[in-house]
């Protein structure tokens, strides 16, 4: 039995504000009242018991299987089996391949229990034990003679997800226990490894010093599969010829090959109303455990170390699995066979579930995958995690994928994985009550494209979730585009941490909280402060007694400080506005970029911003998190309206990356100028790459501009970037840095004398061209003085 998951985050609110039941309620576990396994225990009504004993000198299967004259195999009392059977197992390990079939069904009231006298005892094992190795010239190398032929497996993803030669193997070693590394050729082998040579018909390991082969307990795995229950081709392949009504408690299942596609599992358990108890998968070539069907109770289990997933549901025509419970059980290790061959996603995880709809983890653990921890993989609908914990997965702990939801992950803890949590076309998802730690990216979207099926991250709340950055590598919110992410978004009452007070990737664009919070409109509730978490790097994750998570009460509002004007009032960025959304106390500010403190300036109404001067504001409130520092750097005021406006010019050169030519006053699709939200009637509208060319009219001494992309381009698909540049003849005279949308930067150049070309370009900083929309407004020449 495994050790129930004990909730690390004690310092939750356990009363969820409006946004995050507004969510939560679309998810209904209403299932779990009518699960067979839960509800039905203590009405069964068994008739016989069949006793299994492969070590007793009484056994034989043409016996009656009484105590006194038990059964040699399972699969003899299997199939002698009635409703209300229980076939109990004695201690010993059970070199069997078991079926069953529809014929071997029980009944709601009288159900089949292949059930373990002791629990752990009993092992149905895929290896025998060979002797008779010969020793060969090389120190510890020995020999032995192989009968099979079973070859690589089908690489079934072929170029689009290729895996190497050593990954479709199916042969395994086992020495006094220990899992020995298969290698490919004889030069590779070390001790721990072994090689199979089908052309000589030999196996050879190594084993390592002071180890007595001669005596050595070797195991060489030869079966298939444990257990094939409803899954077989044929006349079992269809859900109304599933068995129905099994127990299968207290069973240990290891070293099958899995033989033909790699995604073969030990187990295949297709059927309806089934409960797996206290039972182990571990040390499998394939998948631990396959399920489909419905009505399903897996509980107190554990799948470690299986060549692939530790638990697979198949992709089939919704739903592939219904009415599913996962109660404090373990997936830990898997994927060792997929890592031998470079091969760590697609099919494999810790555990992936397909086309399934009403499933509760809880208690559930996912650790040490070299894979996801746990994928949602394709139309998957009410989903509901507790109490879970995703730890040290090499890929996302929790992957959501193509799905429409709704999914609620409550009371969670995700630490160490490749992402925490990873979006991707799916919707509806609720966060709540969580800790996330150290995770290489704490929430991490890898599309943000409508798919095939129509699905979109849309729909995401968090509330009351804690994210923290172990270090700044890391981030705490990465998204390809800024496409659709704050049109349904609700987030508040959370906690985030990076020391360096980034750490939201959106689009390309890096922010810190207070760009963030100015961006989407939420976390007004929420705090960026050091948690003060026990011993994370031990995943201990309880607070100690300074943490502010244990003063929520006293967070406040957040408020953070806008260098743009109000909404609806125009501005040219000469004069510099402070706009402290939702503040009640006072703005300061400093002109030196200095960080502002309470003997700073106030500010009481806008003022010119001197060139080259560096705005920070802060709100400065009166609680303990009431109003963190919050501020916003502005480089620099526009330069002065030009004399002379290069729309009024006729451009010697203009050649435009889509579209016929660059637009006078209009963006390039043909719209009003408009850039970081503000409205331009004079400029120019381009789009990367451009060359735009103009005589320098005489007596003019400087080059001023706007620049940005064009606000056309916000929820588009594509994230644009470029980079404008200004030459004077052949003389480059500004290039500024990768300007992405809500971007606007200012061009104040000096031209050279006797200079007689003006060259603008604008160049693609990103892979794609798409959306490229490069504006160039208020730009023109400056008389000399």
């Amino acid at each position: 039995m495994t050790k129930r998951v004990t909730r690390i985050g004690v310092f939750f609110s356990i009363v969820c504000c409006s946004i995050a039941s507004a969510s939560a309620l679309s998810v209904n576990t209403s299932f779990k009242q009518r699960l067979w396994g839960l509800t039905a225990p203590h009405s069964w009504q068994m008739q016989k018991t069949l006793y299994v004993s492969i070590s007793s000198p009484q056994a034989n299967d043409a016996s009656a299987g009484t105590l006194s004259a038990p059964l040699r195999t399972i699969q003899r009392a299997i199939d002698l089996a009635v409703p209300g059977t229980r076939i109990l197992i004695s201690p010993g390990i059970y070199p069997e391949s078991l079926t069953l079939g529809m014929k071997n069904s029980g009944t709601a009231l009288q159900p089949i229990l292949l059930e373990a006298k002791t629990p752990g005892t009993v092992i149905l094992s895929g290896s025998d034990r060979w002797t008779g190795w010969q020793p060969t010239s090389t120190d510890g190398v020995y020999v032995h003679a192989w009968q099979y032929k079973w070859g690589v497996g089908r690489d079934i993803f072929g170029a689009d997800a290729p895996m190497q030669p050593l990954g479709r193997r199916s042969e395994m070693v086992f020495v006094n226990g220990v899992w020995y590394r298969q290698v490919l050729d004889r030069a590779l082998m070390q001790p721990g490894t072994f090689w199979v040579s089908e052309d000589t018909a030999q196996i050879f390991i190594q084993a390592p010093q002071r180890t007595n082969i001669p005596n050595a307990d070797i195991q060489v795995s030869v079966r298939r599969q444990a257990i094939d229950m409803g899954s077989v081709w044929g006349s079992l392949s269809e859900p109304h010829n599933w068995p129905s009504y099994y127990v299968f408690q207290g069973l240990t299942i290891q070293h099958y090959t899995a033989r033909g596609e790699f995604t073969a599992a030990a187990t295949c358990c297709y059927g309806a109303h089934i409960l797996i108890d206290d039972c182990k998968s571990s040390w499998n070539n394939g998948t631990g455990l396959e399920l489909r069907g419905t009505d399903i109770v897996v509980r107190h289990c554990q799948f470690n170390h299986n060549g692939f997933s530790g638990i697979s549901i198949p992709p089939t025509p919704f739903p592939a699995v219904q009415d599913v419970l996962l109660d404090d059980d373990v997936v830990g290790h898997n994927n060792w066979r997929g890592a031998l061959g470079d091969f760590y996603g697609w099919a494999v995880a810790g555990m992936k579930m397909m086309t399934s709809g009403n499933v509760l983890l809880d208690h559930f653990i996912s650790r040490d995958n070299a894979s996801p921890g746990v994928w949602f993989d394709n139309q998957n609908r009410n989903i509901v995690i507790e109490h879970s914990l995703f730890l040290n997965n090499r890929a996302p702990g929790l992957w959501m994928e193509i799905s429409p939801g709704p999914f609620l992950v409550d009371h969670s803890d995700f630490a160490g994985n490749g992402s925490g949590v990873c979006i991707s076309n799916s919707s509806q998802i609720t966060l709540t009550h969580d800790v996330f730690y150290g995770n290489n990216a704490q929430i991490d979207e890898w599309s943000v494209l409508r798919d095939r099926e129509g699905n979109f991250d849309e729909g995401l709340t968090l509330h009351d979730d804690v994210m923290v950055c172990a270090k700044n590598s890391q981030t705490l919110w990465s998204r390809p585009a800024y496409l659709n992410i704050y049109d349904t978004l609700q987030s508040d009452g959370n906690l985030w941490w990076r020391s360096d007070g980034a750490g939201w990737s959106i689009g390309g664009d890096n922010m810190d909280f207070s760009q963030w919070i100015l961006r989407t409109h939420q976390d007004r509730h929420s705090i960026l402060a050091n948690p003060r978490l026990r011993a994370p790097q031990k995943n201990d994750f309880t607070v100690q007694s300074d943490s502010p998570l244990l003063r929520r009460d006293k967070w406040g509002q957040r408020t953070v400080v806008s260098l743009l004007p109000p909404s609806g009032l125009a501005s040219d960025h000469t004069q510099i506005y402070m706009d402290p959304v939702g503040a009640q106390d006072q703005v300061h500010y400093t002109l030196n970029g200095e960080s502002p403190t309470i003997a700073s300036p106030v500010y009481t109404e806008p003022f010119p911003l001197p060139n080259g001067g560096k705005v920070r504001a802060v709100v400065l409130g009166t609680g303990a998190y009431a109003n963190p520092v919050a501020s916003i750097t502005l480089i620099g005021g526009a330069p002065p309206q030009p004399d002379i406006e290069i729309s009024s010019l006729s451009p010697t050169k203009n050649v435009v990356g889509w579209g016929d030519y660059a637009h006078t006053n209009l963006s390039i699709q043909g719209n009003s100028l408009n850039v970081a939200g503000m409205s331009f009637s004079l400029g120019m509208g381009a789009h990367a790459p451009s060359e735009l060319d103009y005589t320098i009219p005489s007596k003019v001494a400087r080059f001023v501009s706007a620049i940005g992309v064009d606000d056309e381009a916000q929820n588009q698909v594509a994230t644009p970037s470029m980079t404008f540049s200004v030459f004077a003849d052949d003389v480059q005279l500004y290039k500024s840095e990768v300007i992405r949308l809500g971007m606007i930067k200012f061009v104040n150049v000096l031209l050279p004398p006797n200079a007689k070309t003006l060259r603008l370009i604008v160049t693609p900083a990103g892979p794609t061209q798409e959306w490229d929309h490069a504006d160039w407004v208020r730009a023109g020449f400056l008389n000399a003085p």
